[in-house]
């Protein structure tokens, strides 16, 4: 009896973990050895990069963990007084519904329905931050930090969310987080889901290896440590232009690294808040007693420090010599996975060149935007919220590993003290 209850319990416990096991995978994409979760969302990505100061702004740094482009395109010198046009026109195929008339000539760039719809409303909304792994996770408690740790929560913009291409831009932000592994395009329940024009395998198991290996020489060496990248088109010029009945754009996207100071920060935030908290107690000493009038005094002395660390940021620079390395190596990207790369430069590029036709000619832009509506897209995706993860191993090489990238939010005290009326020392010791 007791072999025959022990076989029952083995018999429970494998379909109990046989059917978690395909919940999970249901509700995950597989990249290579990794599991990309489909939870609950995160919220969507609202963050907008000013390059003036966005690259070096750590509000914005810790937030977008990702992707942010904010280019405009400019035409070439026989093309800026031309007037440009876009049109779309459903009933023809895919790859011949897109066309843009500049002066009297119509011109067919391949933008397909799954990538145009989303690109055109990234490009007329207000914020352009595209995609992140820095999604919020944070506490109620006056005090946090946060930090990835072992969970990355992914966030997209509005116009990426649930699409192919925001999957597609997601795999562009991490790809130098292992070269390992993410040559590959992620799966959904065993199926790599295409979008119209892309290939199965446009790299074998042995291209990537190449590429992989310039790449992460560059990261090899010294003075090369940073806290994570944006990827992004800031300070990149894209242009337009029209040879043998083509529209041409060019620009090429690019990795900013970035580091802070942020031990040092947080070291400063930890004097702040136990001298914070001495005041807390000194007022209430003080409000027990009845000195109302010395209890307000602490009261300001704590505000005003309260208003002094909400203001407080880290410092952040550029690993420049990163950043310029691995500009010099867009080509081995673009070999290392083509599909993925393809995906960014024509977001980064055609986002430029529609919001240069947005500002120059908004009744033809809002023509194009109705238009637009018909579309339903498909490959219908749901792109995925949070990727949890183990361990890391070694910056120096992302071919043995996953490389770290971390970020803290700016720290916010949320609590202000309320000073007393002005009462007598009894009406005070009379609430208490």
């Amino acid at each position: 009896m007791r072999k025959i209850f022990s076989l029952f319990l083995i018999t429970v416990v494998f379909i109990l973990i046989t059917t978690f096991k395909v919940v999970a995978e249901n509700n995950s994409w597989n990249l290579g050895k990794y599991s990309f979760d489909i939870t609950t969302s995160q919220g969507l990505l609202t963050e907008t990069l000013n390059c003036s100061v966005g690259l070096s702004s750590y509000d914005f740094d810790s937030r977008v963990g990702g992707i942010a482009f904010e280019a405009v395109a400019t035409p070439e010198e026989n093309l800026k007084n031309q007037k440009i046009e876009l049109l779309y026109d459903h009933s023809k195929p895919d790859k011949e519904r897109f066309a843009v008339r500049i002066g009297g000539k119509i011109y067919h760039p391949i933008l397909p329905d799954w990538e145009l719809f989303p690109i055109a409303n990234y490009a007329n909304s207000k914020s352009n931050a595209v995609v992140s792994l820095f999604g919020h996770n944070t506490t109620n408690d006056s005090y946090y930090f946060f930090t990835t740790g072992d969970i990355y929560n992914l966030t997209y913009h509005p116009a990426f969310n649930n699409t192919l291409l925001g999957l597609r831009l997601l795999q562009a932000d991490i790809i130098p987080m292992d070269l390992g592994e993410f040559w590959q395009l992620p799966q959904f329940k065993s199926k790599t889901i295409l979008g119209y024009g892309e290939e199965q395998n446009s790299v074998s198991n042995q291209d990537w290896r190449r590429p992989a290996e310039e790449i992460n020489q560059v990261f090899k060496g010294k003075n090369k440590t940073f806290q994570s990248w944006v990827f992004t088109d800031c300070g990149a010029k894209v242009k337009f232009s029209v040879k043998d009945n083509n529209l041409n754009l060019s620009g090429y996207p690019y990795y900013y690294f970035w580091n802070s100071d942020f031990p040092k920060y947080k070291k400063q935030l930890y004097e702040y808040k136990r001298q914070l908290d001495e005041y807390e107690k000194q007022g209430d000493s003080l409000l027990k007693i009845g000195l109302v009038q010395q209890h307000n005094e602490i009261v300001k002395k704590h505000n005003d420090l309260v208003k002094i660390v909400n203001n407080l940021r880290p410092k952040v620079f550029e690993v420049p010599t990163l950043t310029e390395n691995l500009k010099g190596k867009f080509n081995s990207f673009y070999k290392f996975n083509p599909t993925v790369y393809e995906s960014a430069i024509r977001t980064m590029r055609y986002a430029a060149f529609f919001r240069y036709v947005k500002t120059h000619n908004n009744s033809s832009w809002q023509k194009f935007l109705k238009q637009l509506e018909i579309i339903k897209l498909e490959p219908i995706v749901q792109t995925p919220t949070q990727w949890v993860h183990s361990s890391f191993h070694s910056r120096a090489s992302t071919l043995t590993g996953l490389l770290d990238r971390t970020a803290a939010l700016p720290f916010l005290y949320r609590t202000s003290l309320k000073t007393t009326a002005n009462t007598t020392v009894d009406e005070v010791m009379s609430r208490k």
